[in-house]
């Protein structure tokens, strides 16, 4: 699977790391026995490890709030490492939906939609309700095990 399923564009979006990461090779070499569903729980154990605590982010909140060009250029940064450009971004058709109460009824709602008239999808929410995978759906269709664990090594070992 490729981000192009999700957007029509040819976004570089592949599964290897920088090549300047020395642990890559030792940590891909560890996993290459591992099941899909061990791969996912490494992910998840690790992904949890990134999770901020209140306290970082009130921080981070008031960091914004004196420079909030700097958290644009660490943005940028970011997906530079992932290979992304901002004009990338940009000319994503993109459909974002806020506020306080029906957010997941209407995402639900214009996908069905959506995909009813022909075009593909990409959902993401957040918080999931019981599983990680359940935040990003492609034409309706949660990500499997495997390509979630695939995605998101790909996104740490780039962006370390």
């Amino acid at each position: 699977m490729n981000i192009n399923r999700l957007i029509h564009t040819k976004l570089p979006f592949t599964t290897l790391a920088r090549s300047s990461n020395s642990n890559y090779k030792t940590t891909m070499a560890s996993r290459l026995h591992k099941t899909n569903s061990e791969e996912y729980e490494l992910a998840i154990e690790k992904l949890n490890t990134l999770q901020s605590n209140l306290s970082r982010l009130k921080i981070a909140r008031i960091e914004k709030q004196t420079n909030p060009e700097a958290k644009l250029k660490d943005m940028r940064q970011f997906l530079q490492r992932c290979d992304i450009s901002q004009q990338q971004i940009d000319s994503l058709p993109v459909i974002h939906v806020s506020g306080t109460q029906g957010k997941g009824s209407t995402c639900a709602m214009v996908e069905r939609i959506l995909r009813a008239h022909g075009l593909n999808t990409g959902f993401f929410s957040s918080p999931h309700l019981i599983e990680v995978r359940e935040r990003i759906r492609l034409n309706g269709e949660p990500l499997s095990f495997s390509e979630f664990s695939s995605h998101f090594w790909s996104c740490y070992n780039r962006l370390l």
